[in-house]
């Protein structure tokens, strides 16, 4: 009797609960509790986790939805009960209960399991497609043409990353929108945001300028130096000047002595002098003198930083435009 008396309690406290329930295009619904409504984005708590769901792919939304009550699970004296009841109590039928009594565990005083308990694997499958629909929706967040959108989106990922660092990647390889690549690269170049080297690889080899520009500004804001050889890569090689002045640009902040030779060779081949202006001032910085256009003093300066008669100069000062010897 206490048993049956739990049971009942437990399928009324079940059906008590109720949830909202949310359609989104394509049949999936997602089942929890609206805590967050905004203009393009409906955020839904399921188990203990926050997900955004996109406005625009929401079908409709169910609120306050009551579960069906669940039948409260039979007790052993209740199928007792029922086959001392029934005129089928043939030694087949006896056969069958037995078979079912091993399977369910009741043998041991355990009631079965109702068919509709959700098990670990199940659970973790469909946690699995929750995150799964949520990290696309990161994605057409940071695609979208509307702006406030691309901003909400970028701004998720800062907050709860490393969660949707497989977005970003994502975006970078597979999105055919300039303008989402270029939104996920300057997501790394946000504070709380780290581990982001390899990410930026992969922006500075993008087929658009506006991307591989990005990515070298965030490598230089964020002092990358592990970046060098690929910002050397870029200032030499880049056919366009909109890249190799970015490059130029990183290089006086995380350059060295690997850069150097590679600059003045620009330099030297360079005809425009607005741009030998600013190879001359990666090499100022580096050698720490100026010589103007003198290669033969750049070149005499080189060959002491080789030999070891002379410092190479890095790393920013306190104060802006300044620099500080090492």
């Amino acid at each position: 009797m206490r048993a049956a008396a739990s049971a009942i309690l437990l399928a009324l406290s079940a059906a008590a609960f109720a949830g909202d329930v949310v359609e989104l295009e394509g049949g999936r619904v997602v089942e929890g509790r609206i805590v967050r409504e905004e203009k393009v984005w409906v955020g839904v708590k399921v188990d203990h986790e926050l997900v955004w769901l996109r406005r625009a792919e929401i079908t409709s939304i169910r609120r306050d939805v009551k579960p069906a009550p669940r039948p409260a699970p039979r007790t052993q004296d209740a199928e007792a009960e029922t086959a001392e009841g029934s005129d089928t109590n043939g030694p087949q039928q006896r056969a069958e209960r037995m078979k079912r009594t091993k399977r369910t565990g009741a043998s041991s005083g355990q009631l079965p399991t109702p068919k509709s308990a959700r098990t670990p694997g199940a659970a973790s499958t469909a946690r699995d497609a929750e995150l799964s629909a949520e990290g696309e929706a990161v994605r057409r967040g940071l695609a979208s043409t509307i702006r406030d959108e691309r901003l909400k989106a970028a701004q998720w990922i800062v907050e709860t990353w490393p969660r949707w660092r497989s977005a970003i990647k994502a975006t970078l390889k597979h999105e055919k929108s300039e303008t989402a690549r270029v939104v996920a690269v300057q997501v790394l170049d946000r504070d709380g945001v780290d581990d982001v080297a390899s990410l930026l690889e992969i922006a500075m080899s993008d087929a658009g300028a506006t991307v591989r520009a990005a990515a070298l500004r965030v490598a230089r804001h964020r002092r990358h130096t592990g970046l060098e050889s690929r910002a050397i890569a870029l200032m030499r090689t880049d056919p366009t000047w909109r890249v190799r002045q970015e490059a130029i640009r990183a290089l006086e902040d995380i350059g060295g002595a690997m850069c150097l030779p590679h600059v003045m060779a620009a330099w030297s081949s360079e005809t425009d002098e607005g741009r030998r202006r600013r190879y001359r001032r990666v090499m100022s910085t580096l050698l720490g003198d100026d010589f103007g256009d003198d290669g033969t003093a750049w070149y005499h300066a080189a060959a002491e930083l080789a030999g070891g008669e002379r410092k190479l100069r890095v790393g920013k000062a306190d104060k802006p435009g300044e620099r500080a010897a090492e």
